[in-house]
């Protein structure tokens, strides 16, 4: 799985959050998924006055 938030300007930190324990800091990140199911994506992209928040379900098939 890739993710891509490069698109975002307006944050100095990108936070990941993949749904199985994993987490990782970056406007880009990749992850593989050891199990198949559904996860929800979550990312914060934060500045020094805000910390939004967005996430997407995914399924992992085999």
């Amino acid at each position: 799985m890739e993710v891509n938030a490069a698109c975002s300007t307006d944050a100095d930190n990108y936070v990941w959050n993949f749904g199985d324990g994993f987490s990782t800091t970056g406007a880009e990140a990749k992850h593989k998924y050891n199990a198949v199911g559904q996860f929800t994506i979550k990312l914060t992209a934060k500045n020094s006055s805000k910390e939004p928040t967005t996430s997407k379900q995914v399924n992992i098939v085999p």
